[in-house]
């Protein structure tokens, strides 16, 4: 053979040898680069949960799950997020995903039993802790007792008392966040009228936490719809106790706004804004509401929300103002961008105030609609009684 051909040849064999090496190597690289973005979407994402950036997390959980639909992890974290959010339905969605992935995950019944509790399911949120705790294996650690403390929050909403003072007494017995819970136990106590257990209960989580701010406000807040005398008490305690050991201006701040000393409030809460806690810009935007400033409230109420697009609170201010300047079509929308959030702390609130808004418009087939609505799920509220009967007869 022609010495020429074969040289020919073997550069072509060589040729299509080093294609071949070019397209495992390539292959290789993207699977490496692959991994690699989906590893950081997951590490970044994290990271922004860690941060409190949940939008920011939820982004990057779901580019890590765009490269990998079987880690259950992502499915867990981007449910979290969701829940952290109050986007409690979408949580339970992505929970769901996981579940098909890993049925007997504790992480995710955990979950559950969070997202349920979001929606106010509360059978299905003690049936889903029931079954993280039954997955724990045999294990006890922190996990196990995070799960019985939200477990405790569902039997309260469940008004299954007695079973939720035996949760909180098991949490003290072993010591996790005692103090914390013989606040929260004298809190049942509370709701079962039974006065002198709750405030033996409230003075043993002071003698443990002497100098935390945060008890007395729970306290208060505890006491103050049926004993507002004594709740007071509390904070004037709170304002004679050594401070904590690393400086809490929000919460001393909110002692002051509760005491109705808003001079010492806005001087120490404009501190904790100062030290980036957007919390403070909340509590001095009520401080601007109650003194009648409502250009300064409005603004502050407004810089809240920029970072807590999902608080239901401040919709509730802002629909307030609202509806004081007789805006009652923006004070209207407010209140229902904040029923939209599902955030349980002020959705009673805003379902009332909406209600009333129909009134205030005129519409009171609307108006009679909801407070019947409200009345459904809140029989106990006379104020809104007063408004049924006032609206059947319009």
């Amino acid at each position: 053979m022609n010495a020429n051909l074969l040289c020919i040849g073997d550069v072509l064999m060589q040729k299509k040898f080093n294609k071949l090496l070019f397209i495992i190597f390539s292959s290789i690289f993207l699977l490496l680069a692959c991994s690699g973005e989906k590893n950081d979407s997951y590490q970044i994402g994290i990271k922004h949960y860690n941060n409190g950036k949940y939008t920011e997390a939820i982004s990057a959980f779901e580019s890590a799950i765009s490269f990998d639909k079987t880690n259950v992890d992502y499915y867990i974290d981007l449910a979290m997020s969701y829940i952290e959010l109050g986007q409690y339905e979408t949580a339970l969605e992505q929970f769901g995903f996981a579940l098909e992935l890993d049925p007997e995950n504790q992480k995710i019944h955990r979950g559950l039993g969070i997202a349920y509790l979001g929606v106010a399911d509360y059978e299905k949120s003690l049936s889903s802790f029931a079954n993280a705790l039954s997955y724990a294996r045999g294990k006890v650690g922190d996990l196990e007792f995070d799960i019985l403390d939200y477990r405790g929050i569902a039997e309260v909403k469940s008004k299954m008392y007695a079973e939720a003072i035996d949760t909180y007494t098991i949490l003290i017995d072993i010591d996790y966040h005692t103090s914390e819970h013989y606040y929260l136990r004298g809190n049942v106590y509370l709701l079962l009228d039974d006065l002198e257990s709750a405030g033996n209960d409230f003075e043993k989580a002071i003698e443990l936490a002497p100098s935390n701010y945060k008890i007395y406000l729970d306290v208060y807040q505890g006491l103050y719809k049926s004993y507002p005398d004594d709740a007071k008490k509390y904070l004037e305690r709170a304002l004679l106790a050594d401070p904590p050991k690393k400086d809490d201006h929000l919460n001393l701040g909110k002692i002051y706004f509760y005491l109705e000393d808003y001079e010492n409030s806005i001087t120490i809460l404009t501190k904790a804004k100062e030290n980036g806690d957007s919390e403070a810009i909340l509590f001095l935007g009520k401080i601007y509401s109650h003194v009648g400033n409502h250009t300064q409230a409005l603004l502050s109420f407004q810089e809240y929300l920029e970072s807590n697009p999902y608080d239901g609170d401040v919709y509730n201010e802002i629909g307030l103002l609202k509806l004081e300047s007789s805006e009652y079509t923006e004070a209207l929308t407010y209140f229902q961008n904040g029923i939209d959030c599902n955030d349980l702390s002020s959705l009673k609130e805003l379902e009332f105030n909406e209600a009333i808004t129909y009134e205030y418009l005129g519409d009171f087939d609307t108006a009679f609609i909801k407070i019947s609505d409200y009345i459904a799920t809140y029989p106990d509220d006379a104020t809104a009684l007063r408004e049924y009967d006032f609206l059947k007869t319009r």
